[in-house]
């Protein structure tokens, strides 16, 4: 390296980003923007360490209790404290529903100077009433309430969620900002590069003849994500003889309080096929023909709908917050109330009988990614974000 370049990667302000077992998400916001940053990732899954040396990124593995275990948590918040004085980040950013409290919390003593957090979304948290539920979720809010008043900002994925927050005096809105989604490589998710030989081949692989459209959802298999919505409309599609095929593709999630039970997803299997956990996505929604979320779960901006669009999928989700962001009702796709089987039915149904709004659709869904949710567009105000509260503490002026 020559005295110039060296002196110049010396400058870059250090990120270190922690979040839990999928930080390999924030991947491509790193390498898009380690020109002018230099990155260090910390997560839960120590199977990622070798992800991160090929793409030249220091990783380090930390503990993360995934349900409420207050020791552990302890724990945590020690060994993050550690890291950070370790590494002496100029920003910690963290992202997901437990790192944003518990890293957020480390990094005041651990004396980093620009503290942000990205909620990603509400959580499991906020799925159901119960009582153990809303114990933990008011411990929950009032850990988060700490951790925003320690930061510099809080980042939400779509609106609906921060202006949540700042009525519920979660946290004030000028500690705050708003950034669409995670971002979606458009060049990497558009049916133009896929190959024509890709289509045919997906299929022959899942048993799935050409002629047949195949109606797409791929999310962990779990209640809230509509796993089983998903299976009682392809089951009521299958009576009415629409000549459809059926797949999911993701996991059980056998952690997860909205876990289904082995019965329950036999019973999802009986008229969907399961594909399981897979990592060719662009590949499996080339071979798709309608993309299907039917999801409860409180979500910041649900990737998987950013990736469908992309590939200029006709969508159909519900009006959940997030959901509503990655689809325009009647444009891109229908939108359909939580929880209404009908209205799921007749949206599928009606793009099935459709070939011109499905193509209508797709095209404009594309055309949405790229106008809104584009990496790029993501990454530049994320840059922006980090340059101003690095240049507000330089200044002495504190937070935003």
């Amino acid at each position: 390296m020559s005295p110039s370049n060296a002196q110049k990667t010396a400058k870059r302000p250090r990120v270190l980003i922690v979040s839990g077992p999928y930080v390999n998400r924030r991947l491509d916001l790193i390498r898009s923007m380690s020109g002018d940053f230099e990155f260090i990732a910390a997560g839960s899954d120590p199977s990622l360490a070798g992800v991160f040396k090929a793409a030249g990124v220091p990783y380090h593995s930390y503990r993360l209790a995934r349900k409420a275990a207050p020791w552990a948590d302890f724990l945590t918040v020690i060994e993050l404290r550690n890291l950070i004085r370790r590494e002496q980040p100029s920003i910690v950013h963290a992202f997901g529903t437990k790192p944003t409290v518990l890293a957020r919390l480390a990094a005041p003593s651990a004396q980093s100077p620009v503290i942000v957090g990205t909620i990603t979304g509400l959580g499991h948290l906020y799925t159901n009433n119960r009582t153990m539920t809303r114990l933990v979720r008011a411990i929950y809010e009032l850990l988060q309430r700490i951790a925003c008043k320690r930061s510099d900002l809080t980042i939400f994925q779509n609106e609906e969620n921060r202006s949540e927050w700042v009525r519920r005096r979660m946290i004030s809105k000028e500690r705050t900002t708003v950034i669409s989604g995670s971002g979606i490589r458009t060049d990497v998710f558009d049916p133009a590069k896929v190959p024509a030989s890709e289509r045919p081949k997906v299929r022959r692989e899942l048993g799935i003849p050409n002629e047949t459209l195949l109606v797409t959802m791929i999310g962990r298999l779990i209640r809230s994500k509509g796993a089983t919505h998903f299976a009682h409309m392809a089951q009521s599609l299958y009576r009415q003889s629409t000549g459809l095929e059926f797949l999911i593709v993701g996991g059980p999630d056998t952690d997860h309080p909205d876990a289904l039970s082995d019965s329950e997803i036999r019973e999802v299997a009986q008229n969907v096929r399961l594909a399981g956990p897979r990592t060719d996505i662009t590949s499996l929604l080339a071979a798709s023909d309608i993309f299907v979320l039917p999801s409860s779960y409180p979500e910041g901006v649900p990737r998987v709908l950013l990736e469908a669009a992309a590939m200029e999928l006709p969508i159909v989700t519900t009006r959940m917050p997030g959901c509503r962001e990655a689809v325009q009702d009647g444009v891109s796709g229908h939108l359909v109330p939580v929880g209404d089987a009908d209205s799921l039915v007749s949206a599928v149904k009606a793009l099935a009988d459709s070939t011109r709004l499905r193509e209508k659709f797709g095209r404009a869904g594309r055309q949405h990614m790229i106008s809104r949710f584009q990496l790029s567009q993501v990454c530049d105000l994320t840059k922006q974000a980090y340059l101003r509260l690095l240049a507000k503490k330089a200044s002495g002026c504190g937070a935003l």
